[in-house]
């Protein structure tokens, strides 16, 4: 046992550096990536943090 709730498991963590913050919203609100979140709603949970910051 890890001492995770049972039921709650975390698949991966994907980490990208995009051009610029404006970049990684328009990514997220992109066609393509509102089509995996209507796929995902109901079957799936995420959590999407876009971070602005330095070097």
């Amino acid at each position: 046992m890890t001492g995770m709730p049972r039921g709650y498991w975390i698949a991966r963590a994907d980490i990208d550096d995009p051009a610029s913050y404006g970049a990684a919203l328009a990514c997220d609100r992109s066609d393509t990536c509102q089509a995996a979140r209507a796929l995902r709603d109901g079957a799936a949970q995420m959590d999407l943090v876009i971070i602005e910051g330095g070097e």
